[in-house]
């Protein structure tokens, strides 16, 4: 099942949970294309963790662009493009505007962002989301993509192509 989802691109993650340890089937399932494989009999806060993990890792499996009206967002080479011209993104900016292409169309808080750029070890600015955000908007408009990032008072960013 897992050969034939990533041979159709599928990047959703993927964590093997199965009785076989061995260390050859470890292998064989993560170059499969396991996100990570975890052998039973497996403590629960285990798995709890390596789920958390994998929700803070970024980045799609191929190296397909995701795109956005006029953007397109390359995970493989963390490069964005509009109408063709490179933006230059710091990386900060990179990983917004990554984060909201994953999950494009659909409504990402702040906190969700900060949760995505931030671990336990670094506290963001109360404002760096934010800023990131605005320093975007601009670099979008001034490539002529004006209408790809929203806000939604009180509930996060979105990021899509507008509606004809």
């Amino acid at each position: 099942v897992l050969k034939t989802l990533r041979e159709e691109r599928c990047t959703a993650k993927v964590l093997v949970l199965t009785a076989r340890t061995e260390v050859p089937d470890r292998v064989a399932g993560l170059r499969m294309g396991a996100d990570d494989y975890l052998p039973k009999p497996f403590a629960f806060d285990e798995l709890l963790a390596r789920v958390d993990a994998l929700g803070r890792r970024g980045g799609a499996l191929s190296s397909d662009a995701m795109e956005i009206g006029p953007l397109t967002v390359d995970s493989a080479s963390r490069t964005a493009h509009c109408q063709g011209a490179r933006l230059e993104l710091t990386a900060r900016e990179y990983s917004v505007l990554a984060c909201l292409a994953r999950r494009q169309g659909s409504i990402v808080s702040r906190e969700e962002l900060e949760d995505r750029l931030y671990d336990e070890h670094n506290f963001p600015m109360s404002n760096a989301v934010p800023a990131a955000i605005s320093r975007l908007r601009n670099k979008l408009s001034e490539a002529g993509a004006r209408d790809l990032l929203r806000t939604h008072r009180g509930l996060g960013y979105v990021l899509e192509a507008p509606r004809a």
